[in-house]
């Protein structure tokens, strides 16, 4: 698998009037994207009942772009946690809070 797309990212919401128009849109996507590869990548949500709460295309990167945003989205309540511990109390357990939340953010098992 590749790397994810070099960052930093933003985000990009382009209007459309309804569905077709949405669809119209997603599919000139797919018809620009260079390095196409012959599946499209989502991101799902349990909360969401798995559906996609996130397309990242069709791409080289596509693949890689979605297992970062879902290590960043799962890692987040831990970092949050990791740097305010870290900031409030400093101790060691702070440290190995921050060391755990960084490996999830990773990808990474301790």
């Amino acid at each position: 698998m590749s790397e994810p797309t070099s960052r930093p990212w933003d985000i990009y919401i382009e209007p459309v009037v309804d569905k077709p128009s949405a669809m119209h849109m997603l599919c000139a996507m797919v018809e620009g994207t260079p390095h196409f590869r012959p599946h499209v990548v989502m991101v799902t949500a349990a909360a969401a009942g798995g559906l996609a709460t996130a397309v990242t295309g069709c791409g080289k990167h596509s693949e890689a772009n979605a297992e970062l945003i879902v290590r960043a989205v799962n890692a987040h309540d831990d970092l949050v946690a990791a740097l305010d511990a870290m900031l409030t109390q400093g101790d060691h357990w702070a440290v190995e809070q921050a060391r755990a939340a960084l490996a999830l953010a990773r990808g990474e098992e301790l």
